[in-house]
């Protein structure tokens, strides 16, 4: 569903500041040492033909937002998996607030005129998580190696440093997440740290002005 754009004169320092402080908390810090497990092989999708320095805020967010908001979707319907237990469902509850926070974040930059809506082709992917625990943890892991796989496909062409500061620490989480699933699933976490990173299968949006 959109998300109500706030005023953005009232909205870029604030956030500006507080993209600031996440991109140099903690997070920042950990992205070469979690790089290795951020990325396979991973289907669907085109990767990202950019310039370096060239993506501004806004079309990043035309990107990365609709993204975002269909994996809050099919975290949605990976709870109501029938054998999902309250403490996996809170560890997915987490998740899932991560990525609206991260939409919701970057959805501050968007200046654009279409409605930023959840991606129909990572809602589709609802489809593969509701009928076990197992299954949702696997689809969901492979979902967020997608996700780190395109924001780090972007991140080279982002042209703001501060948002690109903070791209790499919402990659390195989307990384940790998918270990966790993958560790829920009862899967050899090595099947999600290969040898060297890739930016292949990164995600194209097909929704808003991404899309057009």
């Amino acid at each position: 569903m959109p998300i109500d754009q706030p005023e953005a004169t009232a909205a870029v320092n604030p956030r500006r500041t507080f993209l600031a402080r996440a991109a140099v908390g903690g997070a920042v810090v950990t992205a070469g040492s979690i790089a290795g497990p951020l990325l396979r092989a991973v289907p669907a999708g085109a990767q990202t033909d950019t310039t370096s320095g060239s993506l501004d805020d806004s079309s990043f967010a035309a990107l990365a937002v609709p993204l975002e908001l269909g994996a809050v979707q099919v975290y949605e319907a990976a709870t109501e998996a029938p054998d999902m237990d309250d403490d996996a469902k809170s560890t997915l509850r987490t998740f899932q607030q991560h990525h609206q926070t991260v939409a919701d974040t970057l959805t501050d930059y968007y200046t654009g005129d279409a409605d930023l809506t959840e991606d129909p082709a990572v809602v589709a992917r609802s489809a593969s998580v509701g009928g076990s625990a197992n299954a949702a943890f696997t689809a969901l892991a492979e979902l967020e190696q997608a996700l780190a796989a395109t924001h780090l496909d972007a991140l080279g062409s982002i042209s703001d440093a501060i948002t690109a500061k903070y791209v790499a620490g919402v990659l390195a989480v989307q990384g940790q997440q998918a270990v966790a699933l993958t560790l829920l699933a009862g899967t050899d976490p090595a099947a999600v740290v290969p040898a060297a990173v890739t930016t292949d299968g990164a995600l194209t949006t097909t929704t808003g002005e991404a899309g057009n």
